[in-house]
């Protein structure tokens, strides 16, 4: 196929890379790729489609939001404010969280395995596209509800 390349003997799509400066030119960009472009903080959940061969089409680019900010946790008179690149693990071990939103940082610590939480991140989890046994299995292509 002319998507693909082999990376240890693995398909992976060929798509260009950008990284954003900001998340304005994050949107920018995929408002200019005519829904052909995917999003990626993280990268836990988009790569491992990849690796599965899950989807049915790949983006033509990836845009990096990891660039376009910084990871923090601010509380303020209205709350409190989680970056979109803040890791779970983060959200996890939060002293601000578990001491007053520990609803929050429960629901971080739940998440996935250790190694995910180390890199996956609230903005790429907030992403990600629903999931169903179906949806993981390489054999069932479909878009799950």
């Amino acid at each position: 196929m002319p998507w693909e390349r082999k990376v240890n003997n693995m398909a992976w799509p060929r798509f260009k890379f950008a990284n954003a400066k900001s998340i304005d030119e994050a949107a920018d960009m995929l408002k200019k790729s005519n829904g052909r472009a995917a999003l990626i903080a993280g990268g836990t959940d988009l790569l491992h489609g990849f690796k599965d061969n899950i989807y049915s089409e790949y983006p033509e680019l990836v845009v990096n939001l990891r660039s376009a900010g910084e990871e923090y946790i601010k509380e303020d008179k209205n709350g409190v404010n989680i970056s979109a690149l803040t890791t779970l693990h983060s959200i996890e071990t939060s002293d601000l969280l578990k001491n007053q939103y520990s609803v929050l940082a429960e629901a971080a610590s739940t998440v996935a395995s250790p190694q995910i939480r180390n890199s996956g991140t609230l903005g790429g989890n907030i992403c990600q596209e629903p999931r169903c046994w179906y949806y993981r299995n390489m054999d069932n292509m479909f878009n799950c509800l």
